[in-house]
């Protein structure tokens, strides 16, 4: 007994020492290495926006000469930014994942998880043109009679995305307190209000436009209309959550999240890297000189199509126009 006693201890020490030092650093501090090799991705449809040094608040435009606008120096941390607007296509996207979400929900589909909770069964397809699902989810349309057509319709507006936000900053200001505090929980309808091609433009016929602009395929790379900042913010959650669900699955790190840009993120990208500059392509002059003009503009007194486009146009043109 004594013999096996002393036996372990030497394993004990043996292994002590082991731990001290990793094998091949020869005794130097060389650091631990990640369990994955790391390439940080490019998210799809986005530029990287360098990191500099912004002054807030002026520009080469001052009509009555007061020179009153504060300028504040900004340091900018380099970020990614959509290189074009979100287009029907893209928010139609989230709509239709968040309309299935909440029908798999109505009709059960779950799957288990190893640790005993319960995630949605996304993958099980719903064809919502049969009549017996629509009989299972008849709390999602709107009767024949009430539609205006005659006939049975999706009720869009029902839609509602959830969402919970944990707001770090709080919790650090405030560590005692439980971290359930500090958790902000979201219901946001999230359908586009299309009809402000019609409340917007009193004396046009824009009814037609406002009939289909958010589901018609001839619109789909348009840029998205009638939505607000609550539902911009949802939006950005879904497609975190889209993402990091995609980066997991891949055992692959996930970096940060999805968010609507900051004022000054969004006068740096606006800017162009350029200081004190009213427009990013530096000169005083809206148009080029073939008489085009070189962004987003509604020219004199509601010309709207001096431009090029009296609605808006696709989101991938390069002179854009927005309602």
């Amino acid at each position: 007994m004594k013999r096996l006693s002393l036996k372990i201890s030497a394993l004990a020490l043996l292994a002590l020492a082991a731990s001290c030092g990793k094998s091949g650093s020869g005794g130097q501090l060389v650091g631990e290495p990640n369990t994955m090799n790391y390439k940080p991705p490019v998210p799809l449809g986005m530029v990287y926006v360098p990191s500099g040094v912004l002054k807030m608040g002026a520009s080469d435009e001052d009509v009555r000469g007061k020179n009153d606008a504060l300028i504040k120096t900004a340091q900018m941390t380099g970020f990614y930014m959509d290189a074009m607007e979100i287009s029907n296509a893209d928010y139609r996207q989230f709509t239709n994942w968040v309309r299935d979400s909440m029908a798999h929900v109505q009709l059960g589909d779950f799957k288990d998880n190893a640790d005993g909770t319960q995630r949605l069964d996304m993958s099980k397809r719903i064809n919502w043109r049969d009549p017996d699902l629509q009989d299972q989810l008849a709390t999602f349309f709107i009767p024949a009679e009430q539609s205006g057509w005659g006939k049975k319709e999706l009720n869009n507006s029902m839609l509602t995305y959830h969402y919970e936000v944990f707001n770090y900053e709080d919790a650090a200001r405030n560590p005692t307190q439980p971290r359930t505090n500090f958790i902000g929980k979201y219901d946001v309808k999230i359908y586009p209000d299309t009809t402000v091609w019609v409340r917007q433009f009193a004396y046009s016929y824009n009814e037609p436009i406002a009939l289909q602009y958010n589901w018609f395929p001839a619109f789909n790379k348009y840029p998205v209309v009638g939505v607000n900042w609550n539902q911009c913010n949802a939006f950005c959650d879904w497609r975190t959550r889209l993402w990091r669900t995609e980066r997991e699955r891949m055992h692959q790190y996930f970096e940060s999240k999805f968010t609507l840009p900051n004022e000054m993120q969004w006068e740096w990208a606006a800017r162009g890297g350029r200081n004190e500059a009213p427009y990013p392509w530096g000169g005083p002059y809206l148009v080029n000189k073939k008489g085009c003009y070189l962004a987003n503009f509604k020219p004199q007194r509601g010309n709207y199509a001096a431009d090029g486009g009296l609605y808006t146009v696709p989101v991938d043109r390069s002179e854009e126009h927005h309602v």
